[in-house]
């Protein structure tokens, strides 16, 4: 049977990999192009140091590999091993993550477990390209591939759903330093299902409220994640380039 710390290892990841940013007047960056989105800078190179506390405990450097037409990839390197990889799709600054549950069009390896997805339907954004205090987005995700635990291999699909909205602006102090930074507050719902040999088996879905605060040519500087899971995220470094 599928773990109940693997689903919850999906659900941290699902928070990492939706981190990221929306759009403010004020950035010291001159970007351009269909990903040109402030609060996210998307430059190769670019990456993140953060850190987690809660549910989960760790660091994790978040990347920017590749930037193509229309899109880029980026990747997160934990510091327990675990590796996910992602895709994005930008159109006019707007951002739209194809893993929003943490590797819908990649893979996360976590030493002997391994999931592998696919999106099946996509809808909504995950960052608007302009974002003003109460403006509100949702996206909903369907995605189904494998979860391979210690060699056994299950079907899995996953439906996710994020309704968000703009607070305003708010002063934030975190390790990396002060910031000036939009107030973000999602509603989050995880469903997942494993079918296994015997039977099809529904994890109970994970809901979870996130405030999460983007600075203007920085990107996410601090995250709070409570109810499904517990979780506070903070930057400790970053270089963009």
């Amino acid at each position: 049977m599928f773990p109940k710390t693997s689903h919850k290892l999906l659900t941290v990841l699902a928070l990492a990999a939706v981190l990221a940013g929306c759009s403010l007047p004020g950035s010291r960056l001159h970007l351009s192009g269909p990903c040109a989105n402030p609060l996210y800078p998307v430059l190769a190179g670019a990456n993140w140091t953060y850190q987690l506390t809660g549910t989960t405990n760790a660091t994790f450097n978040r990347r920017i590999n590749t930037l193509t037409a229309d899109g880029f990839e980026d990747q997160d390197t934990f510091d327990s091993g675990t590796v996910r990889t992602g895709k994005w799709n930008c159109a006019a600054g707007a951002l739209t993550a194809l893993d929003p549950a943490g590797d819908l069009t990649a893979t996360v390896q976590r030493g002997d477990a391994m999931s592998s997805f696919g999106t099946t339907t996509n809808d909504g954004v995950t960052l608007p390209a302009v974002i003003e205090a109460g403006t509100t987005w949702t996206q909903t995700v369907s995605i189904t591939g494998t979860v391979t635990v210690n060699g056994k291999s299950d079907d899995a699909d996953n439906n996710t759903s994020l309704s968000c909205t703009a607070n305003g602006t708010e002063h934030v102090v975190v390790p990396a330093g002060a910031f000036d930074a939009m107030k973000v507050t999602c509603q989050n719902s995880v469903q997942i299902t494993i079918t296994t040999d015997l039977a099809t088996i529904p994890v109970p879905a994970i809901e979870f409220t996130s405030e999460n605060w983007y600075a203007a040519g920085v990107g996410l500087v601090k995250s709070v994640a409570s109810g499904g899971i517990d979780t506070t995220t903070l930057l400790l470094a970053y270089s963009i380039r």
